[in-house]
């Protein structure tokens, strides 16, 4: 028996008779009507949907249903793929966001390595600055090892006065004054010289 087969002299179904005819579900048959491809109109008084039974006849004819359930098929997945393009792009949006973030906190050269430097007394070159931001002396700078710190030990030299005659190198001199930290002034002869106070000995 033909599905189509209706009987009677039936010329306009409801959404449910022209389903139930065709074999197919409702919203199938909705779709067809929003995609075009099935005419059909309001009924007047219940607003619901009329189908012409030759209208419905020519479109799911067994070949002509089987192509038109295709293209549903087909028009659904597309669907889904627009969604999930969309929420692939939001995904990475989301990503992108999150990496910026990082990047200002943690990041590499950022500001946060300037105050870091800063904190610290070096500028971006590795070179240690004092407070005011006067390069330090080699005297001044201290390193800093690598790992956990390694216990130093602190050797204690003598403390020098001024008029104390000291041996630097192989000259024989006069201590005069404390410079800065770990330097000092001795006289050689007639000149005067700025030496490291651990390279001094007793005269």
């Amino acid at each position: 028996m033909d599905p189509l087969d209706i009987g009677g002299d039936v010329t306009q179904l409801t959404l449910a008779e022209a389903a139930k005819a065709a074999d197919r579900s409702k919203s199938v048959l909705l779709r067809s009507i929003k995609a075009g491809r099935l005419s059909a109109t309001r009924d007047a008084l219940t607003g619901g949907w009329v189908v012409e039974a030759s209208e419905l006849h020519r479109l799911y004819t067994p070949l002509r249903a089987r192509l038109n359930d295709a293209l549903d098929q087909i028009q659904d997945l597309r669907r889904q793929r627009d969604r999930a393009e969309d929420e692939w792009r939001r995904a990475q949006e989301q990503l992108a966001d999150q990496r910026a973030t990082r990047r200002g906190v943690h990041g590499g050269h950022g500001r946060g390595d300037n105050l870091h430097a800063a904190a610290e007394g070096t500028d971006m070159s590795g070179k240690s600055r004092l407070p005011g931001g006067s390069m330090r002396r080699a005297s001044q700078r201290r390193s800093r090892p690598a790992g956990a710190p390694a216990l130093v030990t602190a050797v204690v030299g003598p403390r020098w006065k001024s008029g104390d005659v000291v041996r630097w190198k192989e000259y024989a001199g006069q201590y005069l004054r404390d410079v800065e930290p770990e330097q000092a002034h001795i006289l050689v002869g007639a000149r005067t010289y700025l030496v490291a106070i651990g390279e001094l000995r007793p005269g």
